[in-house]
């Protein structure tokens, strides 16, 4: 009776895995995540995929990205496959280098005074503001690998459904050029 038990319970195992698989419950895929512009832009050239960039905020109190997009399957898996992310935090406290503001102030062509920047969160709300012409967080930025716009920035979408569409368009119109 041993013997028929055993292979019996690892068929309803491996069945009742691949239905939690299918239907996306409780299978969230890991969608690796750069908080370094440069080094995330670059690798986008490198393997031809296009670039999402989250303007989000520690202050949010959660991230709407990470709880509301990744938790599903589905997405997270579609963002795996098929963009680089980039996670721009504009309160992030960390220091940067004086040649780094100076480098990334120069890219994006921001006239503002450098001292004014202090930390990583005012240089990534400096790009925001000046690259995107809005300061409201979540925003979601697609381009391709010159680093123009796929599509129009947009905020939270509320349902995943209408992210994935956003993403979708994007995606196809990256196609198109590549």
């Amino acid at each position: 009776m041993k013997n028929n038990f055993i292979p019996f319970f690892c068929k309803w195992k491996i069945i009742l895995v691949a239905i939690l698989f299918i239907s996306g419950s409780g299978c969230q895929v890991e969608v690796p995540k750069f908080h370094d512009y440069e080094a995330a832009i670059d690798y986008a050239k490198r393997i031809d995929k296009p670039t999402l960039i989250v303007f989000t905020a520690y202050g949010l109190g959660y991230s709407e990205f990470d709880n509301d997009y990744l938790s599903s399957w589905k997405l997270s898996n579609f963002l795996n496959r098929n963009f680089i992310v980039i996670e721009m935090i504009v309160d992030d406290r960390r220091v940067i280098s004086e040649e780094h503001k100076h480098r990334m102030l120069g890219k994006f062509k921001i006239k503002t005074n450098p001292s004014e920047i202090k930390n990583l969160g005012h240089l990534n709300t400096a790009i925001q503001i000046f690259e995107y012409k809005t300061n409201s967080q979540p925003l979601y930025v697609v381009l391709d690998t010159q680093e123009q716009l796929l599509i129009e920035p947009f905020g939270y979408q509320g349902s995943n459904s209408k992210f994935y569409n956003k993403l979708q368009l994007a995606l196809a119109n990256f196609k198109k050029t590549h």
